[in-house]
């Protein structure tokens, strides 16, 4: 193997900063989702309140990442999700899945920290959407 080919292979072991794809995959979901990132890292709702009647008006930033993680989520027969996000979130289904499709990542890994945002994985698995014809 050629000392070049060597270098391709070290580089792309390598991990990449994916802190801003990162945030603009949770950026993406919650803005389908009618929210808007406020100061302070949290989420403030935008929309008209009768969309979401049982939502929080102001959701953290780490709640936001569990809930574009998927994470404690229940799914009911009356075409509504509940996302245990510290607290229970009920949305409408359709929704949801609009922001799931939104997303550019599968799964954010990110903190909020004093200084900011502390990435704890730069490694993600993208999200390939196929072209629709």
């Amino acid at each position: 193997m050629h000392n070049l080919q060597k270098e391709f292979l070290l580089k792309l072991s390598e991990p990449i900063d994916t802190t801003d794809l990162q945030l603009q995959s949770l950026e993406n979901f919650m803005n389908v989702l009618g929210f808007e990132l406020i100061s302070n890292w949290r989420w403030r709702v935008v929309e008209n309140e009768s969309r979401y009647p049982c939502v929080p008006e102001i959701i953290s930033f780490n709640n936001a990442c569990r809930m574009h993680n998927q994470e404690c989520r229940r799914l009911f027969l009356y075409n509504v999700i509940e996302i245990n996000a510290g607290r229970n979130i009920t949305l409408p289904i359709r929704d949801y899945f609009d922001a799931l499709d939104s997303k550019l990542v599968e799964q954010v890994k990110l903190q909020k920290s004093k200084r900011g945002v502390k990435v704890q994985n730069h490694f993600v698995k993208l999200i390939i959407k196929e072209k629709k014809i």
